[in-house]
């Protein structure tokens, strides 16, 4: 159980009178290399969701029920952050997501973690007259698709019925 009077004990002590130094030297050589290992697996892939949010662009929110996570971590990354604070006296883990500076930090130098920019539906945010000349000229885009599209049909009806005269 959790005591905040008493300073966590770390492992490669006990485990170095359990095994021997040589071999307690060898399981943490082994444990180091594994977790370099698997923390270049989760900046991989906190790298490839950062590249899919970014082609996804921002996200939509249309009420205040839509829900974001703030940031976007890898379980391996967020159980080391959650596990950083543990060897401070007092600290029951986790206390680094509370700490608006720390986390912070973390995102300047993990900026693959940073929450996904988020709009509202709202069509009057971000108005500009340009967007207004677009919208126009995608309208007259769209209507002179649909004229040429009338057209094709007006002419496949009237060879319909010209076939059928003949």
């Amino acid at each position: 159980m959790w005591n905040p009077d008493r300073a966590p004990v770390l492992g490669f002590d006990k485990l170095a009178r359990r095994v021997g130094l040589a071999k307690a030297r060898a399981i943490f050589a082994a444990y180091r290399e594994k977790l370099r290992i698997d923390n270049a697996k989760a900046a991989e892939q906190e790298k490839r969701a950062a590249e899919l949010r970014r082609a996804r662009g921002p996200v939509v929110v249309r009420n205040d029920f839509d829900f974001m996570p703030a940031y976007h971590i890898t379980p391996l990354t967020y159980k080391q952050l959650y596990r950083s604070t543990l060897g401070e006296r007092g600290c029951r883990g986790g206390e680094i997501f509370d700490d608006e500076s720390m986390m912070k930090d973390f995102l300047k130098r993990n900026p693959d973690c940073a929450p996904q920019k988020v709009v509202t539906g709202d069509i009057r945010g971000g108005w500009t007259p340009a967007l207004e000349q677009a919208a126009k000229e995608g309208r007259m885009h769209r209507a002179l698709q649909h004229a040429q599209v009338s057209l094709k049909l007006q002419k496949a009806a009237e060879e319909g019925r010209a076939a059928l005269v003949a």
